[in-house]
C-alpha cells in the first residue's frame, strides 16, 4: 500500500476511533496505533518510567504485539514513598512537555482487576518525581474498585479531585478512555464524548500543571493492552 495512503487510513481509524466527528481533529499532536513498530520490540517515540514501584515490585516489560501495546509485568508501587502516593506502577510517556490544551484517547484492554491509569500534562519535577493529572481504573474491591477516580499531583501533593464507585472495567473487553484538559478544566470520558464521568475545575488561578507529555501506567495488570493513541490540540 502506497504510504500515504496508510497514513490517511491510520488517521481516519484514529479519528472515528475518538469520536471526534466528521470535522477531524484541529491539530494532530500526536497518534500511534503500533501497527509499524514490529512484534516484540519496545515502541519507538516512548519513554518507560519506574520510578515509583516497590523494590519488591518488577520492571514493566513494555513491547509490541500483534499492533497493540502490552505491558506483562506484574507492578506495583506507591506505598512505600514517604509521600502520598496510591497505586503507582510501570509508565510509558509520549508526547512534548509544551503541550498544554488538548484531548487525549486511548483504546485499554485490561487483563486482570488490579487497575491502569491514563496520564495528562505528565512532567518530571526536580527530583524526578512524576507531576499530573491523570485516571486512575481499577475494578479490584481490595484497591476500592470498582472505581474511577481523577488525581492530582503537583507541588509534592496528591490530590484526589473527582470519584466514581459506580464503573470499573471487565478484564478483557476493551474500552475507551478520554481525557480533556482545556485552561484547568479536567474532564474524563468513558467510551464517547457524550458520556462524561469526572470532571474538575481549578479556576483561572490555579498554578500547577499547565503542560506536559501523556502517559500510560498498568498497575497490577500483567498482559494489559494500549492501543489507538490519539492527542489533539484543542
Amino acid at each position: 500500500m502506497n504510504r500515504n495512503v496508510r497514513l490517511l487510513a491510520l488517521l481516519a481509524a484514529l479519528l472515528f476511533a475518538c469520536d471526534l466527528g466528521p470535522g477531524g481533529p484541529e491539530g494532530l499532536l500526536f497518534s500511534d496505533d503500533f501497527s509499524g513498530h514490529a512484534d516484540g520490540s519496545f515502541p519507538d517515540g516512548w519513554e518507560q518510567f519506574d520510578g515509583l514501584l516497590n523494590d519488591q515490585s518488577p520492571r514493566g516489560v513494555w513491547f509490541v504485539e500483534g499492533g497493540k501495546l502490552v505491558q506483562a509485568a506484574d507492578t506495583w508501587g506507591g506505598y512505600d514513598d514517604p509521600e502520598m502516593y496510591y497505586q503507582e506502577g510501570t509508565m510509558l510517556l509520549a508526547g512534548d512537555e509544551s503541550w498544554s490544551d488538548y484531548r487525549l484517547c486511548v483504546e485499554v484492554t485490561p487483563a486482570e482487576t488490579g487497575g491502569l491509569a491514563v496520564y495528562c500534562r505528565t512532567t518530571l519535577d526536580s527530583r524526578n518525581r512524576p507531576e499530573y493529572y491523570r485516571v486512575f481504573i481499577t475494578d479490584d474491591g481490595s484497591e476500592g474498585g470498582p472505581l474511577w477516580r481523577l488525581d492530582h499531583r503537583a507541588g509534592g501533593e496528591y490530590t484526589v479531585l473527582d470519584r466514581r464507585h459506580d464503573m470499573g472495567y471487565v478484564p478483557g473487553e476493551t474500552f475507551r478512555v478520554i481525557i480533556e484538559v482545556r485552561g484547568n478544566l479536567v474532564r474524563v470520558y468513558h467510551g464517547h464524548r457524550d458520556n462524561l464521568v469526572l470532571e474538575w475545575d481549578g479556576g483561572e488561578g490555579y498554578a500547577y500543571c499547565h503542560t506536559g507529555r501523556l502517559a500510560l501506567m498498568a498497575y497490577r495488570n500483567p498482559g494489559i493492552t494500549f492501543d489507538n493513541v490519539l492527542v489533539e490540540a484543542l
